[in-house]
């Protein structure tokens, strides 16, 4: 019998910790040599809704896309450069027009509420052309156990924090991360509910893949005076983590 997302994605956020250094570690110079090769060929302009790579699901989404914003409401100060992509021979096109803008959409209350499939992040698990002159990360990314979601390059520009938010639980999908050029000054927080305070940490780019758990409220800062770059790695399905699921 073939799974479901259900069967994949069962646990919800409360099963796993804030953040795990997973026994999966990869050649770090080598995935910094491939992203400077995919940069030359897209570039970091990924993160808008100009973009047709992320027009339906940053629908239904602007209370998360504004916690992205500087103070001025632009997006220059967080890009993304997505290297995966839905296989929009199947999906419609005309689900864009489909797609509810509500503010509550991918909250954990009402993640596995899919209005469209162009806004199910763990359909967008193709990789694209870009990713022929990524050899090395394409393997990387066919690794894991779990379907292979939506995948990008994260870039936090120098002194810019990324407001606290919450993605989406984890029966929508599961978080992964490689740092790849970062420092001790950069910091992500996770708290379970607003009565606590937020608990800091520094995800190192030692090449080990970290799980994030973006089911709780989270944030992300840069208060370097060097760019963060991390490959952030979505998954459908929640196996690789299994060891290290809260008994």
């Amino acid at each position: 019998m073939m799974s479901t997302k259900q069967d994949l994605l069962s646990n919800t956020r409360h099963s796993y910790p804030y953040l795990v250094k997973t026994d999966y570690k990869f050649d770090l110079d080598k995935l910094r040599e491939e992203m400077i090769a995919i940069e030359k060929q897209n570039g970091w302009e990924d993160m808008t809704n100009q973009s047709d790579l992320v027009a339906g699901l940053i629908q239904g989404r602007k209370r998360l896309t504004s916690a992205f914003a500087n103070n001025s409401g632009d997006y220059d100060d967080y890009k993304q450069m997505i290297v995966t992509d839905i296989d929009r021979n199947v999906v419609d096109e005309n689900d864009y027009a489909q797609v509810n803008d509500s503010e509550k959409f991918a909250t954990y209350k009402t993640d596995m509420k899919r209005g469209a499939a162009i806004q199910d992040e763990t359909l967008y698990g193709n990789l694209r052309s870009v990713m022929d002159v990524a050899p090395y990360t394409s393997k990387m990314l066919e690794s894991f156990p779990d379907p292979l979601a939506r995948v990008r390059y994260a870039k936090i520009k120098p002194n810019f924090a990324i407001k606290p938010h919450i993605d989406y639980n984890t029966t929508y999908g599961m978080r992964y991360h490689i740092a790849l050029h970062t420092n001790d000054k950069c910091k992500v927080g996770f708290r379970r509910n607003k009565t606590q305070e937020f608990e800091e940490f520094h995800i190192p780019a030692d090449g080990h893949l970290y799980y994030f758990n973006q089911g709780f409220e989270h944030f992300a800062n840069n208060y370097s005076d060097e760019e963060r770059i991390h490959i952030v790695i979505g998954l459908g399905g929640q196996q690789l983590m299994e060891p290290y699921k809260i008994k």
